[in-house]
């Protein structure tokens, strides 16, 4: 790229064959009376020029439904970079906005991002139903476990609907108990309540079996999912929802929504050491430096590096 923007016989608007040398890496203003051209060389020659040559990289199918492609009226320019037109600043938009980086970085947050528990701080997960099988394999191998549902409804004929949907065995306050006769007498408000739906043990490669008991838990307990490992008082959260794995707090799934400015969850979640609200307000320049220590580079992250090459240079 030139370091100089040479703009020759600009006619739009109040101009009149206007020649121009602009150097490029500064800021510079147009000033001048009503009709003086000051508008016309920004919007009608340098961002129009720019828009029409991205349009013109665009498939005939793409660029039949953008408007705006014909060529700006003056003689030569050279040295023109990528134009963002960022129109009547308003108070607290940020760089990020304009550029439209905010949404993606919320997006690669939500995919890659680690979350950190309000109350305790402790590291928040969420599991697919097909990843829990692998992380118990993978903490306790060849351990045998119980795959436990949650009970959160407390009435007198529960233990005949659980025995009339195939279940034999409940743990209440970690002791396994069996649904036999009346069952066991109705546990307080207090106590833990679970179903044992399975007992097996994990398999790293993935079984059918295990998998499909992780969604039986999940179906009774609206997504929660406990693995208590046999011969240890040791039970793992592992829910679809983000569970926190220190006190065991749950959070509603996250959506890109939950990184806006404002939002408590947007300085919750950390990617290399930086956090959304820390990103929103970083220069162009250090994100540059945040994607560059990324050991591993996602397709959200290959849009961001885009549009700072645009804008930086």
């Amino acid at each position: 790229m030139n370091a100089t923007l040479c703009v020759r016989g600009a006619r739009a608007g109040g101009l009149a064959n206007v020649d121009m040398d602009l150097p490029l890496g500064q800021i510079i203003c147009f000033t001048g009376r009503s009709s003086s051209g000051r508008r016309a060389m920004a919007l009608d020659i340098l961002y129009a020029e720019s828009r029409r040559r991205y349009m013109q990289a665009l498939s005939p199918t793409e660029r039949e439904s953008v408007s705006g492609t014909a060529r700006a009226d003056m003689d030569e320019i050279s040295g023109l970079p990528p134009v963002i037109y960022l129109g009547t600043l308003r108070r607290g938009r940020t760089v990020g906005d304009y550029l439209q980086l905010d949404g993606i970085l919320a997006q690669i947050m939500l995919e890659e991002g680690q979350m950190r528990c309000l109350e305790c701080g402790g590291r928040c997960h969420s599991y697919a139903a097909d990843e829990v099988e692998r992380e118990v394999a993978r903490v306790h191998p060849d351990t045998r476990c119980l795959v436990l549902a949650p009970l959160a409804l407390r009435n007198e004929g529960m233990w005949q609907q659980l025995v009339q949907a195939g279940f034999t065995r409940v743990a209440i306050d970690g002791q396994v108990q069996r649904l036999e006769g009346d069952g066991p007498a109705l546990p307080s408000d207090e106590s833990e309540v679970h179903v044992v739906v399975d007992r097996l043990v994990p398999n790293p490669n993935a079984s059918v079996r295990f998998l499909e008991a992780v969604r039986v838990s999940r179906s009774i307990s609206s997504g929660q999912t406990v693995v208590w490992v046999d011969g240890t008082s040791e039970m793992m959260h592992l829910n679809q929802q983000p569970t926190c794995g220190e006190c065991g707090r749950q959070y509603e799934p996250l959506a890109t929504t939950d990184f806006g400015a404002g939002q408590s969850l947007a300085g919750q979640v950390t990617l290399h050491g930086r956090t959304m609200n820390e990103l929103m307000e970083a220069p162009l320049g250090s994100l540059r430096d945040w994607l560059a220590g990324a050991s591993q580079k996602s397709q959200g992250q290959a849009k961001v590096e885009t549009a700072l090459a645009g804008a930086c240079g």
